[in-house]
């Protein structure tokens, strides 16, 4: 089975380096978004919808190409005119099947997503939206998924 999993930029760059998502709570790895579901606090959670994985509260955007930062203004504090283009990233990853648990997408539930709104056209509903896995071995990572914003960048297919 194929998975999707959102990250930021800055945990991106050890997974890769890594060659594999790290269990949350265990080797450095910061439990970020909590365990909704997780037996074992310390589950690595992927989801069968790229929009979902690329949901801004698990794939943060940060700017590409930034500008020269102007007179008077702080240097990594950027207005949104001042940077031309953001990014996101979602790793791929090959899941072995039945080695997961599926749930309901935990965004859906008004927080961050309106219920009656659907995150991904090709998924209904918010059922089944989110896989949990607790053993490292029963995944691998299979791509790095960029999706460039701004002026310029291409659309979506």
């Amino acid at each position: 089975h194929i998975g999707y999993h959102g990250t930021s930029q800055a945990s991106a760059g050890k997974i890769f380096f890594d060659g594999t998502l790290r269990k949350p709570g265990k080797h450095g790895v910061a439990i970020a978004h909590g365990q909704a579901g997780s037996k074992s606090q310390s589950t690595i959670y992927v989801s069968p919808s790229k929009e979902v994985a690329a949901f801004p509260t698990y794939s943060d955007f940060f700017p590409l190409n930034p500008l020269p930062v102007p007179e008077g203004q702080v240097q990594g504090v950027l207005p949104d005119e001042v940077t031309n283009k953001y990014a996101q990233i979602v790793f791929e990853v090959k899941v072995k099947p039945s080695s997961y648990i599926i749930q309901r997408s935990t965004l859906g539930q008004n927080r961050h997503w309106p219920r009656s709104l659907r995150v991904d056209k090709s998924f209904h509903t918010h059922c089944d939206l989110e896989h949990l896995i607790e053993n490292t071995s029963d995944l691998m990572l299979s791509a790095i998924l960029v999706r460039q914003f701004g002026p310029g960048a291409a659309p979506l297919p």
